[in-house]
């Protein structure tokens, strides 16, 4: 019409490109019911919607690969996340096998932290092969307490903790108390020195005993 629209009705085009004097800012679809946007490809070809500007033509990509049956996203011109056939979400790799995988940029091939599908969690691996897996180098798992205080002889320090949900017998009415237990304790009142503890605890509704010391002397 006088303006320049452009009116489809009913028909069919192979393709449509628009360049050159065009002047849109939306594309817009009217009318009641249900719209959408189709597009069709080959069972092994990719449809996609690409942005682009001046400086960079293919600066962002929302695609589908038929092939392998994935949505992908891309910014910067490098493909950032992906949605698998099977549901999995990559970030940072194209070939998510966790229900979430996460890469980190600066290195793409190394794993930091991974929580697998039976909620095992791996720290410097792959493929968590306890509830807590954790490998590397020289390995270690720290329990630090952050208090800076005098000191009571006997006070723990910090604790690691044996639980169980078993509810038999006089100990399964308490389980919120642990049921074995390693503590380190204060034997000064600035915390400068240290026991070792090594508790258990029978049958009873009570904690954990002390079986064992290993004292800093």
């Amino acid at each position: 019409d006088g303006v320049g629209s452009l009116g489809l009705n009913n028909r069919r085009f192979q393709d449509l490109y628009l360049s050159g004097g065009v002047n849109a800012t939306s594309f817009e679809l009217t009318g009641s019911g249900n719209r959408g946007v189709q597009i069709t490809t080959a069972n092994t070809d990719i449809g996609y919607i690409n942005f682009g500007d001046p400086q960079d033509t293919n600066a962002g990509l929302i695609a589908y690969d038929h092939a392998v049956d994935g949505l992908y996203i891309r910014t910067g011109g490098s493909e950032r996340m992906r949605i698998a056939a099977s549901g999995s979400v990559g970030i940072g790799t194209s070939s998510p096998n966790n229900n979430i995988q996460i890469k980190t940029a600066y290195d793409a091939s190394a794993y930091r932290m991974r929580i697998d599908s039976s909620g095992r969690v791996g720290i410097g691996t792959s493929s968590p092969a306890t509830t807590l897996d954790v490998a590397g180098s020289g390995a270690e798992i720290a329990i630090r307490d952050t208090r800076n205080i005098t000191w009571t002889l006997g006070d723990t320090v910090a604790s690691l903790g044996f639980y169980s949900n078993d509810t038999s017998g006089s100990s399964g009415s308490t389980p919120n108390l642990a049921r074995g237990a390693i503590d380190l304790v204060a034997t000064s009142t600035f915390g400068s020195t240290h026991d070792m503890v090594f508790k258990t605890r029978g049958d009873v509704s009570t904690g954990a005993v002390e079986q064992l010391r290993i004292t800093s002397a």
